[in-house]
């Protein structure tokens, strides 16, 4: 009796050291995503990337989908000092996008739909996005293999999907964005994946391939879509280019034909609005973010532009939102606390002068409003464009 009793003290001592230590683990993890989250915009999916991979490994035996429920436990916090958006958009979104990579990383033998099956589809389904852009690197950007991730894509991501295979296109017709941040993991924080990718599959850089094989691969009713995607591929290469989204139009402009020309202008600074205007706003900048996109339209002599800019303002501010309430439960049992909250964020809109009712759109084009359907606050402006919005456009692509 006394042997067991010696034994059962012995496990217990055991299993309560054990658990110290996954609960360090698990604290060291949440910390590092914090620490993320304030590292210049450029290296926040490669710190994303690199804590997850610290934290997978010592969870490695424990298997993808074990991992994936361990993390989606964890109450991470994705604030920053500003509101600069991450490298693929907001701290959330970016992070996901983190995962799915991760995912593709170390699916081994497992097939495509059954790993996709175990990304959430939290912060506008960045997950899934990730995990395609690794593993469609992985194959060349091959058409069988874009079809494929297109094909496995759930129903509530169809459109997500669309905007991501617009990313991976022109991924594939110019450099994968991966070079470099798969650069920034390795000299910045020592991350090294599993093979060696070839970010470069195509000879000679075509601006117009990537919107043609939208039209090719894709259905018509997601061609806009996967435009959207094309756009903010672009938006990223500008982030890394020494003349910033300047270079970017002016590809637009001479490397793309009649056809497409209007379409890459558009998606790039419908872009330039979400990434570079929301966020000035946000921080009721507005004076700066005006500046932006009057400098875009004097730049490319093309008035239009500027609807575009302001559509994609309000698509940032209405991201910007769908970030912070992401995992906030709390926020919505004090539902006139929470009205008040989102009537600040869509007058936001009013710095946007005579393009209000732009950036009302690009707001109506993310789920804020769905958010606004379930709290109706008081807003005239708002309530009109509401009532007249299209029902089908999409900002990022999510589906409700």
């Amino acid at each position: 009796m006394k042997i067991k009793l010696i034994i059962l003290f012995i496990l217990v001592i055991f299993l309560g050291v054990f658990l110290q230590i996954n609960d360090r683990d698990t604290r060291v993890f949440s910390s590092s995503v914090e620490e993320c989250n304030r590292v210049d915009q450029t290296e926040r999916f490669s710190c994303f990337r690199s804590s997850l991979d610290n934290f997978f490994k010592k969870n490695e035996e424990k298997g993808l989908k074990s991992f994936m429920e361990i993390i989606e436990e964890q109450n991470l916090s994705f604030d920053s000092d500003d509101n600069s958006y991450a490298i693929f958009g907001t701290n959330c979104h970016t992070y996901y996008h983190a995962v799915g990579d991760l995912l593709a990383t170390y699916r081994g033998d497992e097939d495509i739909e059954s790993t996709l099956g175990l990304c959430p589809l939290s912060c506008t389904s960045a997950c899934m996005m990730g995990f395609f852009k690794r593993t469609a690197i992985a194959e060349n950007f091959s058409s069988e293999t874009l079809s494929t991730l297109y094909g496995a894509c759930r129903d509530e991501e169809l459109k997500s999907c669309s905007h991501e295979v617009g990313h991976l296109l022109h991924d594939k017709y110019t450099t994968s964005i991966l070079q470099t941040l798969d650069r920034i993991s390795s000299e910045k924080f020592g991350l090294l994946y599993n093979m060696e990718y070839l970010y470069k599959t195509y000879d000679a850089v075509d601006l117009n391939k990537p919107f043609e094989d939208c039209r090719k691969l894709l259905p018509e009713d997601r061609w806009n879509q996967c435009f959207t995607g094309i756009g903010h591929n672009l938006f990223l290469f500008s982030e890394f280019s020494t003349d910033g989204y300047k270079g970017e139009l002016n590809n637009c402009m001479e490397n793309s034909n009649a056809q497409n020309r209007e379409e890459c202008l558009n998606y790039l600074v419908f872009r330039i609005g979400i990434n570079e205007v929301a966020p000035r706003f946000l921080s009721s900048k507005f004076d700066e973010g005006n500046d932006i996109c009057e400098e875009v339209s004097d730049y490319t002599k093309n008035d239009h532009l500027l609807e575009h800019c302001y559509i994609g303002l309000g698509g940032g501010i209405g991201l910007f939102v769908e970030s912070e309430l992401s995992g906030k439960n709390a926020t919505w049992e004090d539902k006139e606390v929470l009205g008040e909250e989102l009537k600040s964020y869509a007058k936001l809109c009013e710095g946007a002068l005579d393009y209000r009712e732009s950036c009302f759109a690009g707001l109506l084009g993310t789920k804020f409003k769905d958010y606004f359907g379930i709290i109706r606050f008081e807003y005239e402006p708002f309530e009109e464009m509401f009532k007249n919005t299209d029902s089908n456009f999409r900002v990022i692509g999510f589906n409700s």
